[in-house]
C-alpha cells in the first residue's frame, strides 16, 4: 500500500484511560502501517516528554484532530479529568462536524443516552476488546485499522475534490455575483447578512451557505416526514425548486468555468422537483398507506441527488470565500 496522496494525512488521535493501556498498544500496533505509510498521523498521549506542558499538548492535538479512537471503558467515562480535557472538547467539535469520532468498546460499558452513543461503535460484533473470545484474535483490531483506513482515503479525496473546485471550477470574478447580489429580488433572501455575525464575511459566500442550510432542512424533512406527506411534501419540493432556481438565476451570468454545465444540473434539478410535485398531486398517490412505496420510489432517490447537489454547493461556496470582497 502506498500513500494516497500528496496531501498531508489526517490527524488521527487516540482517547484512552491509562488502565486500557495495553488495549491502546495493540491498537496502534495494527495502525502502525498507516503511520509508516504516512496514510493517517497517528498521535496518542503518551509521547508527550515527561517535562514537557502535557494539558497544553492535549489540547493542542486534540483541537487538530481529524479523527479520534475513543477507547470506551468504564475508567475513561468515570474520570472528570478526561471528560472535561479531552472527551467534553471531542464530542463538541464532532458534532461541528469539525472531526470524527469513533467510539471502540475497550471493554464493556453501557453508554444510556452519552451523546457518544450515538457514533457507530467499533467492533462491530458486540464484544469489547478485552472479551476472552478475542485473546490471541486480531480480527477486531484489524476491523478498527480498515476503519481508520477508510477514513483516511476519503479525507484526501474529498480534500483533492475541493481543491480541484477551486483551481478548476470557479474563478475570481465572484465580486460580479456580489453585485448581482445587491439587486432588489435578492434582497429579501438576504434580509440576515447585516447581522452582527455576518458582519465582514464574504456576501457570496453568505448567501450561498445560507441557501445550502435551506435546501439541506428541506431535504431532511421529506425524506423523514412519515405522516401528513401529501400537502407538506408538495410544499417542500416546491420550495427546494425555488431555492435552486434563484441559484441558477445568480449564476447566469457569471464567468465560472463550469457554468453551463452548473446551470444545467440545477435545471434538471428543477425539472425532477416538478415531476416529483406530479407523483404527490395524483390521487391515487395521495393516502397514507402509499407512503412506503412513494418514499422508496421517488423521495429517497430524489433526496440522494438533493444532497450532491448540496455537496457541490458547499464547494462553490467555499470558494467564494477566497475570491469574493464586500
Amino acid at each position: 500500500m502506498t500513500n494516497p496522496g500528496v496531501n498531508k494525512p489526517p490527524n488521527v488521535v487516540i482517547l484512552y484511560h491509562e488502565k486500557d493501556e495495553s488495549i491502546k498498544e495493540n491498537v496502534v500496533k495494527h495502525l502502525a502501517l498507516l503511520s509508516q505509510k504516512q496514510v493517517i498521523d497517528l498521535w496518542i498521549k503518551s509521547e508527550i516528554n515527561a517535562g514537557g506542558e502535557h494539558e497544553k499538548m492535549i489540547v493542542e492535538k486534540i483541537g487538530s484532530a481529524d479523527l479520534v479512537l475513543c477507547l470506551v471503558s468504564s475508567d475513561l467515562m468515570a474520570c472528570e479529568k478526561i471528560k472535561l480535557l479531552e472527551l467534553d472538547p471531542v464530542l463538541t467539535r464532532a458534532a461541528d462536524e469539525r472531526c470524527i469520532i469513533i467510539p471502540v468498546m475497550a471493554r464493556h460499558y453501557h453508554l444510556g443516552d452519552h451523546p457518544i452513543s450515538k457514533y457507530k461503535t467499533l467492533p462491530q460484533i458486540d464484544k469489547p476488546l478485552n472479551h476472552k473470545d478475542w485473546q490471541g484474535d486480531d480480527f477486531p483490531y484489524k476491523e478498527i485499522a480498515r476503519a481508520v483506513e477508510d477514513f483516511a482515503f476519503k479525507f484526501l479525496r474529498d480534500k483533492e475534490t475541493l481543491e480541484k473546485t477551486n483551481k478548476d471550477m470557479l474563478n475570481p470574478e465572484f465580486r460580479g455575483i456580489e453585485k448581482r447580489l445587491s439587486q432588489p429580488e435578492y434582497l429579501l433572501a438576504m434580509q440576515d447578512l447585516n447581522l452582527p455575525e455576518n458582519l465582514g464575511k464574504p456576501v457570496t459566500y453568505i448567501f450561498l451557505t445560507e441557501e445550502l442550510h435551506h435546501i439541506e432542512r428541506l431535504r431532511i424533512e421529506l425524506s423523514e416526514r412519515e405522516y401528513d406527506f401529501y400537502i407538506r411534501n408538495i410544499e417542500d419540493v416546491e420550495a427546494i425548486k425555488d431555492r435552486i432556481k434563484r441559484i441558477r438565476e445568480l449564476f447566469q451570468d457569471s464567468s465560472i468555468s463550469d457554468r453551463i454545465t452548473f446551470i444545467k444540473q440545477c435545471l434538471d434539478l428543477e425539472k425532477d422537483c416538478e415531476e416529483l410535485k406530479h407523483v404527490f398531486i395524483n390521487p391515487e398517490n395521495s393516502t397514507s398507506n402509499k407512503l412506503p412505496y412513494i418514499r422508496g420510489r421517488y423521495i429517497i432517490p430524489f433526496c440522494e441527488v438533493i444532497e450532491e447537489f448540496e455537496l457541490k454547493l458547499q464547494a462553490i461556496a467555499h470558494t467564494s470565500i477566497n475570491y469574493s470582497q464586500n
